[in-house]
């Protein structure tokens, strides 16, 4: 039998914690502490959407867990049917005294419900190969979703270019994140640079501004 699926995360405190050389960095820039702001929020919402996408199950799992569950409603709703005679005139009358109806109509209600159950979960497997798939740790789109935000927000105050923006932004979020493998050429930009390896990505200005806040530092 199928393991049971661990809880989705769908919320909760909202975590907008940054390190220091970045807070001191944004600050520096135009309108800082209104950047600052809006960076805490883009990093907050990323974390929870984050958090989100790590405790979402497969859709493999997914569909064993739907195919589970309505083994367990038809088991239910044959279940229901087999009560003896005799114990279901006692069930009548302890639930007329207690809630104002006879059992039988409890159960009416409680099959109906089951079947419409049943047949949703029918209709949602029917339709599973329309449903996205989970791609694990390679699947980066919030990753990159907040990388072009960030990016957005520094071009703005700074006055950086493109592809100025995209470098720092990524320095920046890799110092506060886990890291982001995009760049402006669709290579892996790290946390650890200027280094060697970057030096002919990043303009001297954008290696100088980097390394004069720490940016990437954790």
């Amino acid at each position: 039998m199928p393991k049971n699926l661990n809880k989705v995360f769908t919320g909760g405190v909202k975590d907008e914690t940054l390190n220091n050389c970045t807070q001191n960095y944004l600050k520096s820039l135009h309108e800082g502490e209104l950047l600052l702001s809006k960076f805490k929020y883009l990093i907050g919402e990323y974390r929870l959407w984050r958090k989100s996408r790590e405790t979402a199950p497969s859709k493999s799992t997914a569909i064993r867990h739907f195919e589970k569950l309505d083994t367990q409603i038809t088991t239910l709703i044959d279940d229901l049917k087999l009560i003896p005679p005799d114990i279901l005139a006692e069930m009548d009358d302890v639930s007329y005294k207690r809630n104002g109806e006879l059992f039988f109509t409890i159960q009416q209600r409680l099959e109906k419900d089951l079947y419409n159950s049943k047949y949703l979960l029918c209709d949602a497997l029917n339709k599973s190969d329309e449903w996205k798939q989970r791609k694990g740790s390679k699947n980066k789109r919030l990753e990159n979703i907040l990388l072009a935000e960030v990016a957005i927000l520094l071009r703005k105050h700074a006055g950086l270019g493109k592809g100025e923006s995209a470098i720092i932004a990524a320095s920046i979020l890799n110092a506060n994140t886990e890291p982001l493998y995009v760049d402006t050429n669709g290579k892996k930009i790290k946390s650890n640079f200027p280094n060697d390896e970057n030096k002919t990505e990043a303009p001297r200005l954008v290696r100088a501004t980097i390394k004069k806040y720490g940016l990437d530092s954790s």
